[in-house]
C-alpha cells in the first residue's frame, strides 16, 4: 500500500469513527431526552391530581362549614413539591435539548410538521398535539424521514463525507460527480461487500470488514430509459432459452 494510499484510508477510518462516535452520542442524547419528556409528562399528571385532591378538600370544607388548615396545608405542600420537581426537570430537558443542537447542528425546539386537524407546529418528539389532543406520532415520524431523506449524505473518494448539494469536496477539493437524473446507477444497486455490509455509493472500502470495494460494482452506469437486455454476472448478455425442433419433424 502507498503512501497516498495509506493517508486515504486513514482519513476513511477517521471519518467513519467520527461519524459513529456521532451517532452514539446521539442516539445516547435522544434516549435521554424521551426518559425527561416521559418524567415530565408523569409530574404534570401527578401535579394535576393533587390540584384536584386539594380543590375537592377546601370543595368540601366549605360545603360543610368547616375549614381544616392542615388538611389543605398538606394537599398545598404536595402541589408545590410537583412544581419545585417540574423547574427541575424541565431545565434538565432544556440542556439535553441543547446538547442535540450542538452535536447535530438542529433545533429539536423548532416545528417539524403542522397538526392536520388543528394547524399547531409540532416538535420532533411531540406525540398528542397541543391545539387539539389528538395523536400525531405518525405525521411527526414521516415529516422526520423526509427532512433526513433530504439530508442524505454521499462520500467522496478520499473518504470524506459530503452534503447532497456538494459541488466540491471540502477536505481535497474534487469536483464531486452527481449522477444525472436519466441513469441508473448499477452499482448502487449491488454495492455490498462479500461480508454481506451494505456499502454507500461511491465507497472504496467496506466500514465492516475492511475489503476493497471492486471498482467493476461502482462503475457501471446504464441510461435509464434504454431497454437493455438482462446481463449475466460475467457482462454476457441473458438469452431465451430456445427449444429447437428435433430434425425431421
Amino acid at each position: 500500500m502507498g503512501r497516498e494510499e495509506g493517508e486515504v484510508m486513514d482519513n476513511f477510518w477517521d471519518k467513519v469513527k467520527g461519524g459513529w462516535e456521532q451517532s452514539v452520542s446521539t442516539v445516547n442524547l435522544k434516549a435521554q431526552e424521551v426518559q425527561l419528556s416521559a418524567e415530565l409528562r408523569s409530574l404534570k399528571r401527578q401535579r394535576e391530581t393533587s390540584i384536584t385532591q386539594l380543590g375537592q378538600a377546601a370543595y368540601d370544607a366549605i360545603k360543610s362549614r368547616r375549614i381544616e388548615a392542615g388538611e389543605l396545608s398538606q394537599g398545598f405542600q404536595s402541589v408545590v413539591e410537583f412544581d419545585s420537581k417540574i423547574t427541575e426537570k424541565e431545565g434538565n430537558l432544556k440542556q439535553v435539548e441543547s446538547q442535540i443542537r450542538s452535536v447535530t447542528g438542529r433545533d429539536t425546539t423548532e416545528s417539524v410538521a403542522h397538526c392536520p386537524h388543528c394547524g399547531t407546529g409540532l416538535r420532533e418528539q411531540t406525540r398528542f398535539c397541543a391545539g387539539c389532543g389528538k395523536d400525531v406520532e405518525a405525521v411527526v415520524m414521516a415529516a422526520i424521514k423526509e427532512r433526513e431523506a433530504a439530508r442524505a449524505l454521499d462520500v467522496c473518494s478520499c473518504g470524506a463525507i459530503l452534503a447532497a448539494d456538494a459541488k466540491f469536496c471540502s477536505d481535497c477539493g474534487k469536483t464531486v460527480e452527481h449522477i444525472a437524473p436519466d441513469t441508473v446507477d448499477v452499482g448502487a444497486q449491488l454495492n455490498s461487500c462479500e461480508c454481506g455490509e451494505q456499502l454507500p455509493p461511491g465507497a472504496s472500502f467496506c466500514g465492516s470488514c475492511g475489503h476493497r470495494v471492486s471498482e467493476t460494482k461502482s462503475s457501471s452506469r446504464i441510461p435509464a430509459s434504454e431497454d437493455s437486455p438482462p446481463q449475466h454476472e460475467n457482462g454476457t448478455e441473458e438469452l431465451c432459452d430456445i427449444e429447437t425442433a428435433p430434425e425431421g419433424d
